[in-house]
């Protein structure tokens, strides 16, 4: 083999290599990329499910409420009785939020779980009366940790 063609030989190998080079090198580009794109949704999806389980975990508030007394504040609604009926076991309670009028949940009934929301984009809260009286109601209301007061 002449030296001509030795050398024609290496400069062959030397732009096949770096092809081969530029190739992989495209190729772990793309790769890098992917991995990017994939650890930017895993934080967006990590980010939503804790916002989810943060939604989730909730902490009962208990509350009385009577006939005779003052509307009472329960986390973050206020709460006033307005009737019960002992032999139905139903009662209606009015639910004060944002110093608005009253929401009066109507004829409920013993640990009836009512759900409402109190502000858009709020989890949602549940009442529920564990003893029916006439005059007075007791319960508890489920509060999402986050909106504790």
């Amino acid at each position: 083999m002449s030296a001509t063609a030795a050398s024609k030989e290496i400069a062959g190998a030397v732009a096949e290599n770096r092809e081969a080079w530029e190739a992989t090198t495209n190729r772990l580009a793309d790769v890098v990329g992917v991995v990017g794109t994939q650890q930017s949704e895993l934080s967006a999806t990590r980010d939503a499910v804790n916002q989810l389980l943060a939604q989730t975990h909730r902490q009962a508030v208990s509350f009385e409420v009577s006939r005779h007394n003052d509307p009472t504040q329960v986390g973050p609604v206020t709460l006033q009785f307005k009737s019960a009926d002992m032999k139905g076991q139903l009662y209606t309670l009015c639910v004060f939020f944002n110093n608005q009028k009253c929401i009066e949940l109507r004829d409920r009934a013993l640990n009836e779980v009512v759900v409402f929301v109190v502000a858009k984009n709020q989890p949602p809260l549940e009442l529920v009366a564990t003893k029916i009286k006439h005059d007075q109601v007791v319960g508890y209301l489920e509060v999402p940790t986050a909106m504790e007061q």
